[in-house]
């Protein structure tokens, strides 16, 4: 695999000189597999590459299809710059939180502790020594017997957060989060924290509070005040892509979701909107006569069309029982024509 900032025609398959309808389908097929992967692998570091491809598919599918983006990217392809993000907040479920809290009035390099009954155990080392030879389930075990040895071990609690954050535990992370945050109400680590985790279930207003509430703390962080200004910028794209969902913009809908679904993997109704839409998508491939009669497949190429764009949609995780079982069908009839089990006007 190239880099998630790497060539992005490496990255799925296709010619420098990929036509529009190129583009989609290899995006479509690549992102079906790799999807499906990032929310169900059992294993952290193949889920978390997964989740790495979907964004660097997502990135790729933005830029290509966009005309002045994929100028721009071609410009930087052609002199050997292709970070296309290289000002992109790192991603939630990259790296742990510090160890020790940005300089701010406790002073640098200070683990959060408080009062006497704060101080970190060993069990807490332990568990860092863990998280760096990648050994999480030793490391969830030892963080665990930190916040029951030391109860009021800030730090213990919000590692053992981002340890269940990353088994995308996602109550017991927000609980260890807001563990943290009474214990320490001044550090900015949890609030940041448990904004990745409500943007992650798609509560982009709650996440937005929660890295203003860290901006507000660590006002020397930028990062902090660039995960505010995300948060506003995602909010703004969901409104959008329902819109032009209402709208019959489609692909335009499509294209924003994909925008945000590596960011906001757990929101469901996302999901179900990305599903609706490549449906459309889909049956544009159909025949719709003038006549008024039912529409049909016109062509074995037009069936794989229609089954890829499906198979696509049904890699989500769609809520919606009556999308997936025209989905289904859709893909049934696809591979009758496919398989000439069934003539095309059929």
């Amino acid at each position: 695999m190239t880099t998630p900032d790497g060539d992005h025609y490496s990255l799925l398959g296709i010619p420098a000189d990929a036509d529009e309808a190129t583009v989609r389908a290899a995006t479509a097929h690549q992102l079906r597999r790799w999807t499906s992967r990032a929310s169900t692998s059992p294993d952290l570091e193949a889920r978390q590459r997964a989740e790495s491809r979907v964004a660097a598919l997502n990135r790729a599918k933005r830029e290509l299809l966009d005309p002045d983006l994929r100028a721009a990217y071609d410009r930087r392809l052609a002199a050997g710059t292709t970070a296309a993000q290289t000002g992109e907040r790192r991603a939630a479920t990259a790296t742990p939180p510090p160890r020790s809290r940005p300089r701010q009035r406790s002073g640098p390099g200070q683990p959060v502790q408080s009062g006497p009954s704060g101080a970190n155990s060993p069990w807490l080392e332990r568990a860092w020594a863990s998280v760096e030879k990648k050994s999480f389930d030793d490391a969830m075990y030892e963080a665990r017997k930190a916040t029951s040895e030391t109860p009021r071990s800030a730090s213990a609690w919000l590692l053992l957060g981002w340890l269940r954050w990353q088994r995308r535990d996602l109550d017991g992370a927000a609980a260890a989060y807001r563990t943290s945050i009474r214990l320490a109400p001044g550090d900015p680590r949890p609030h940041m924290e448990l904004g990745d985790v409500h943007r992650w279930r798609g509560a982009l207003a709650a996440a937005r509070a929660e890295y203003a509430k860290a901006a507000e703390l660590g006002p020397e962080t930028a990062l902090y005040r660039e995960a505010v200004h995300e948060a506003e910028v995602d909010i703004d794209r969901r409104t959008r892509s329902a819109a032009l969902e209402e709208q019959g913009r489609h692909q335009e809908a499509l294209d924003i979701c994909f925008a945000l679904i590596d960011r906001c993997y757990g929101d469901g109704e996302l999901h179900n909107r990305i599903g609706r839409c490549m449906s459309v998508v889909a049956n544009g491939f159909r025949h719709y006569p003038s006549d008024g009669s039912l529409p049909y497949i016109p062509s074995r190429d037009a069936a794989a069309e229609v089954k890829q764009w499906a198979s696509a949609a049904l890699s989500y995780e769609l809520t919606d029982e009556r999308l997936v079982k025209k989905l289904r069908e859709d893909i049934h009839f696809a591979d009758m024509i496919i398989d000439r089990r069934a003539e095309p006007r059929r």
